[in-house]
């Protein structure tokens, strides 16, 4: 049952960030970041990377993001995330705020 598995989804995600936090000095280059978010064997596996790494994710990152996430998440997980929308709040979160930050910068028609 899908959403079963939300609060250890959840818990999950939770502790990656708090991992994450704790061990910043350990981040890869942004090619390298890139090719680990464009080869993720899974949705899981995208948001655990921007779990992990997000504080450090530009608009290349983002959009490979989403772009995975479009490709692998499954049928189960679709609807969990339709339901469950907090599940992909934080990466949603900054490439919203990425997209007002380049609007700003390049004006409201580079966006």
């Amino acid at each position: 049952n899908a959403s079963d598995s939300l609060p250890r989804y959840c818990e999950q995600y939770e502790s990656v960030w708090a991992a994450a936090a704790a061990n910043s000095a350990a981040q890869p280059s942004p090619r390298m970041l890139n090719t680990r978010i464009a080869s993720a064997p899974s949705a899981r596996e995208v948001l655990r990377l921007h779990a992990e790494f997000g504080s450090t994710f530009n608009e290349v990152h983002l959009s490979t993001s989403w772009r995975r996430l479009s490709r692998l998440a499954t049928a189960p997980e679709r609807r969990l995330f339709q339901r469950e929308p907090a599940l992909l709040a934080p990466l949603r979160l900054q490439t919203t705020g990425s997209l007002l930050l380049l609007r700003r910068r390049w004006g409201a028609r580079a966006v």
